[in-house]
């Protein structure tokens, strides 16, 4: 009974494990698009949105969100580019 526990265990952290990672390196897109774009704000809470969803769903999760603040950053970069009227 006791191997069965471990594996379970082991089962466990490998999972949120690998969510974790999965999280956060598709949560280094958004960071680092934003780091570039001086949007820095909004890219550190991509990563946390993205690590927290890799947490939770794996991949499936962190990637669409990852993806979507990427689109968020870069669309809002534009957006103060016409403000300040430089054309892109």
């Amino acid at each position: 009974m006791a191997d069965l526990q471990t594996a379970w265990w082991l089962g466990l952290f490998g999972a949120v494990g690998a969510g974790l990672m999965t999280g956060a390196m598709s949560g280094l897109i958004p960071l680092l698009f934003g780091e570039y774009s001086d949007q820095r704000s909004l890219g550190r809470k991509a990563f946390l949105f993205s690590v927290l969803a890799g947490l939770i769903l794996g991949i499936v999760a962190a990637l669409p969100v990852a993806l979507g603040f990427t689109v968020a950053i870069v669309w809002e970069k534009r957006a103060r580019r016409r403000r300040e009227g430089v054309q892109t």
